[in-house]
């Protein structure tokens, strides 16, 4: 069972739910993790045994913490106690005395890190080749780049390795090998996920990155590993709401002119089909100068700011080093080309881009790019490696410089060379969930599989437009009494952001009480050898909300596992066998409104208040 399940977060959710331990999950990341050793996708992991024993200290499954069990990855120049942080160069290796903030966050959530995945050195590339540890190979073909410099991160996600992982992205980094993997990859705003513990490329620049295979998990994802941190002196508080377009949007594309494919008629194709899919759900196509950005992203390797990335690792260049890459050296010596005078002028060269460009975000909701313009192999990157990994971020290398928030989103596949193609969309600062609204459909459009699995797009979960979230982490609760639509506890459901999936009924093994005499106020489900099927109604619950909602649930009552009829099994109502003895037996009813109807008008009338009480 478990060699065929998604490591989607909601999959997870629900294998859990129904039984299957945290032990069994572990296990199978592992053996996938040994199956796909040849990709070269981690640098470290922990011994199994250490994540089994962080399984025992969360204990049994917990609703409550929204990650409980969820395997994830983080690229290895992100600290996690216990392991070297490398950023891909064995003589820059140390241990940290600590987790980076956002590991500390996602542990706190009861999510299982695996291990530290390859990257491009230093963080310096987008093409996922350039790391001592081997190139870390592409999901779909060997032969084509993975993409960088979080290639490794892209990678475990997309073979299903782990449900999601954290890279960093100054360039690109966070969204090219989420293209060529056919994942997501959201680029959260500047300042949004805490870089303390992380190993800088450009400090003013860097963001933490996510890779998930879906855009719902994204999402979850950052709203579970942000926070403001006082300890970093980069972080930024953002609100928590956003206001998401309904029915008609804009979103804008370069003019036809400006647009580049490297020769590739492949991905020009799958672009065009990209805006026609937007085109179709209501949005109106504005087509834009691309220019500004297009020497905004000439400023970030052909300007200053190759001096921050060389700034973070000077010392190690010093003493020349032999575990850091050629390329890397080359690269990272073009900073000696600058003056402070260079670096003032470049940031008012910038300003100056910025402020032509403000008018246009008054006129889209979105901007829709090529993730890259092509999709090279290794063995031309190997050829010509700057000139390929330079083409490469003619859609990206402008995000970050100018303070956008970006997701790249799967669309479908290149149909001249087949491999996965991927569109950018982009917005301003805080808009990442509705950019992930977006990126959302376009995936369940365009897309058939997630990542390089045989597992299809799951259908779109949808937004909540009042709290502009993407309801994604929900945990599925089974009712059988005053919570049922209608009934006076319903608003328990309903205020904490429930939703109602199904009208069904339980397995035939549950005997069905009312535990007053006198009015009959409150059903109790016992699970009986001698049982029948009761009506109930499953509703999901947003994780977060569950405790609340369990913690008002009062004795004889609680929350246990039910076995419906379809032979799943979710959280559900069950009392205590104790509360029975003077209760009334109603299985024969079937349900609690059956038998509230048979009672006389004041009775049922009074049953309803009580209950309410």
């Amino acid at each position: 069972m478990l060699q065929e399940l998604p490591f989607t977060i909601p999959s997870l959710q629900e294998a859990y739910a129904s039984g299957v331990t945290a032990a069994d999950v572990i296990a199978e990341v592992y053996r996938r993790l040994t199956a796909s050793e040849h990709h070269n996708v981690f640098i470290c992991v922990y011994p199994i045994e250490d994540v089994l024993e962080r399984v025992n200290e969360l204990g049994s499954y917990d609703p409550r913490k929204p990650l409980w069990g969820i395997p994830f990855a983080v690229k290895d120049n992100i600290d996690a106690l216990g392991l070297q942080t490398t950023a891909g160069c064995p003589d820059f290796a140390y241990l940290p005395e600590r987790d980076a903030r956002v590991v500390e966050n996602l542990r706190q959530s009861g999510a299982l890190l695996i291990g530290k995945t390859n990257l491009d050195q230093f963080a310096t590339g987008l093409v996922g080749t350039r790391s001592p540890w081997g190139a870390c190979l592409n999901a779909f073909d060997p032969n084509f780049v993975s993409g960088g410099s979080s290639s490794g991160s892209a990678v475990a996600v997309a073979l299903n390795t782990v449900s999601f992982s954290l890279g960093t992205d100054t360039a690109g980094s966070g969204r090219v090998p989420a293209a060529f993997n056919n994942i997501i990859g959201l680029k959260p705003s500047l300042g949004r996920l805490s870089s303390r513990g992380v190993v800088p490329a450009c400090k003013t620049l860097d963001c933490v990155s996510i890779f998930a295979l879906t855009a719902e998990d994204a999402i979850s994802i950052l709203d579970l590993a942000g926070a403001y941190d006082e300890d970093d002196p980069w972080s930024r508080e953002y609100p928590p709401a956003e206001s998401i377009p309904d029915r008609s949007f804009t979103f804008g594309v370069p003019v036809n002119t400006q647009l580049q494919f490297s020769g590739k008629s492949g991905y020009a194709q799958a672009f065009q089909k990209a805006i026609a899919y937007f085109q179709s759900i209501g949005g109106e196509i504005i087509q834009f100068d691309y220019r500004p950005f297009a020497e905004t992203a000439s400023l970030l390797y052909e300007g200053p700011w190759v001096a921050e990335r060389k700034h973070a690792v000077q010392s190690l260049l010093k003493e020349e080093s032999k575990t850091v890459l050629p390329v890397i050296r080359t690269i990272l010596g073009l900073a000696d080309n600058y003056s402070a005078l260079d670096a003032f002028e470049a940031q008012y060269q910038l300003q100056t881009l910025r402020h032509q460009v403000v008018d246009l975000w008054d006129r889209i909701d979105f901007m829709l790019l090529p993730t890259a313009p092509s999709h090279p192999t290794i063995a031309s990157v190997d050829a010509e490696p700057i000139l390929r990994n330079q083409e490469l971020g003619y859609y990206t290398n402008f995000v970050n410089l100018m303070d956008l928030s970006a997701i790249a989103a799967p669309a479908g596949f290149d149909t001249e060379a087949g491999m996965p193609f991927g569109v950018s969309l982009i917005g301003l600062q805080g808009r990442e969930k509705s950019l992930a609204h977006f990126a959302s459909k376009i995936q369940a459009g365009l897309a058939n599989t997630l990542g390089a699995t045989k597992y299809p797009v799951p259908k779109e979960r949808g937004v909540d437009d009042t709290k502009a979230t993407i309801s994604i982490l929900t945990v599925p609760i089974a009712v059988c009494g005053a919570h049922l639509s209608g009934q006076p506890l319903n608003h328990q459901l309903t205020d904490r952001g429930g939703i109602l999936v199904s009208a069904t009924s339980t397995a035939p093994k549950y005997r069905f009480y009312a535990l007053r005499n006198d009015t009959a106020s409150r059903p109790g489900l016992i699970r009986h050898d001698e049982g029948a099927s009761i009506q109930v109604e499953v509703w999901e619950l947003p994780a977060q909300e569950v405790g609340a909602f369990i913690d008002a649930i009062e004795a004889p009552l609680g929350v246990g596992r039910v076995e419906l009829v379809d032979g799943s099994n979710v959280m559900g109502f069950l009392c205590e066998e104790y509360a029975t003895r003077d209760a009334i037996d109603i299985t024969e009813y079937g349900g609690w409104r059956p038998y509230i109807e048979t009672l006389a008008p004041s009775a049922s009338e009074n049953a309803m208040r009580d209950t309410a009480n």
